[in-house]
């Protein structure tokens, strides 16, 4: 399993995280692979997450305002604690 990573400073006031699935289509390699995300307005970050054992990612997106959630292939979540290192 891999992922990537990317959090704004601002990270820490997330309060919500939209949940992203997506399959992988099956192929010889996932060297080139190009994941697609999608480019949502005042996010504080993002985290890909793929398995290519199951052939699907998952993109997580966080907010500190409730976003609009508008494809089938997503779920909105309130975050009740983040705990970070400091």
């Amino acid at each position: 399993m891999t992922s990537s990573l990317s959090l704004s400073p601002s990270f820490s006031k997330s309060k919500y995280v939209i949940e992203e699935y997506h399959n992988i289509y099956k192929q010889p390699s996932l060297e080139n692979m190009t994941f697609k995300a999608e480019d949502f307005k005042n996010i504080l970050g993002q985290v890909t997450i793929y398995n290519p054992d199951k052939w699907k990612y998952v993109n997580f997106y966080f907010f500190e305002q409730k976003p609009e959630i508008f494809k089938e292939n997503q779920k909105l979540y309130s975050i009740l604690h983040l705990s970070l290192e400091k």
